[in-house]
Formats: C-alpha cells, structure tokens, sequence
C-alpha cells in the first residue's frame, strides 16, 4: 500500500509541475507582450507617469504605477514639508492630487502650502503686524494659486480615520477624477481596520495598516 501511494504520489507531483510549467510559460509570454507595449508607450510619451514634483528627484528613483512609497526620518525632520513640497510640484505640472493628514487641521496644512509658495513662514502669517508689503503680496498670489488646483488637489485633514474609510475616500475621488498619486501623512496615524486581537502591539497594528495600502495600491 505504502509503494502504491508512493508511485501514486509521484505521478500526480509529474502532472502538477508539467501544468505549472505550462502555465508559467504562458504566462511569460503574455507579461512579455505587456512589458514590450508598455515600453512602446514610454517611448512615444503617451504613457507619462507621475513626477516627484522636484526637479532632479526623479532620474534617482521614480513612480511607479500602482507602486507604494514610505518616507521616513526622526521627528521634525520634515517628513510633512517634503510631501507638501511634492505636491506643489505634481500640481503645477497637471497632476491630480490627494493628501490625507491625520496630525493637521485642513487650515495648518493649506497655511504650509501658502508658505512654501509664498517663501514665508507660517509663524510670520499668524503673528500680528509681523508680514510686509511684499510678503503680503506674495501670500495673496499664493492664495491665487491654491485656488486654480481646487479641482486637483483632494484635502482631508485631522480626522482618525481607519484605512478602510480612507480607501473608501480615495476610490470615490478616483471614479470621477483619476488620481495620480495619493499621500498619506502620517502612515503611523491610521486606524487599523481591525482592532482587536493587536493586545496594544503597535508592530502588528501597522503591518495591518500596509496591508491595507498594498490592497489599495493594486486596485
């Protein structure tokens, strides 16, 4: 009995890898096509992909579609101003943007795109008297700008949110205006959508939140 099993056991491990050969083989085949019209399309420019939004960032590593992005760096660094800083850049070149920040409120975050445009500090803007003429001006033209991307530019700030209900924001936004890049700020501020059975362990929680983004990125 063990001998027939065995010879059994045999035969079916060599129809199961001749199928997954085969299978494999196909499907080479048909990435292979895939990969040569997507280099076709680089090439001829029609498939153009989301810049960083800085100049030079992009010939050190550039966006993928359907790719996910972790910025890292110690508290204060400016993790929030390099991303606000992306953006301005992916909105002026015609970029659909969206930003969810759960640190912020939506008035402290379009203040650090007022200065970052404006070349003012955001201290300077709330402390009495403290503007001049000419960074006033500067300010009310930023004010201009920000007012052109109010179709381009998807806000939602200081909300606890679980990954869930920002996927659900991000695929509503996406089915009437497609997006090209999404930024999450902070990635440690989000909710996972399961809560229980984490017992306070942070390192569990969050690789429930990635999975969530990966999730997200492919769809």
């Amino acid at each position: 009995q063990v001998k027939i099993f065995e010879e059994s056991l045999d035969s079916f491990k060599l129809k199961f890898d001749n199928r997954i050969i085969k299978q494999d083989n196909d499907n080479i085949n048909e990435i292979g096509h895939v990969a040569l019209q997507h280099l076709k399309d680089c090439q001829s420019g029609s498939n153009t992909f989301c810049t960083w939004g800085i100049k030079g960032l992009d010939s050190y590593i550039y966006l993928r579609p359907h790719c996910c992005y972790f910025i890292g760096a110690l508290p204060g660094v400016g993790k929030t101003a390099f991303a606000i800083s992306c953006i301005i850049g992916q909105l002026r070149e015609g970029k659909n943007v969206a930003l969810w920040c759960g640190e912020m409120t939506a008035t402290q975050i379009y203040l650090r795109f007022l200065s970052q445009i404006a070349g003012v500090k955001v201290s300077s803007m709330e402390t009495k008297k403290s503007l001049t003429t000419g960074e006033f001006e500067r300010v009310s033209k930023a004010v201009k700008e920000m007012s052109k991307y109010k179709k381009t530019l998807h806000l939602r700030c200081g909300e606890d949110l679980e990954m869930h209900e920002i996927s659900s924001w991000i695929k509503k936004i996406h089915v009437h205006n497609p997006l090209d890049c999404v930024w999450l700020d902070y990635f440690t501020d989000i909710q996972p959508t399961i809560k229980e059975g984490f017992n306070g362990n942070r390192y569990e929680a969050m690789a429930d939140v990635a999975r969530d983004i990966k999730t997200l990125k492919k769809e």
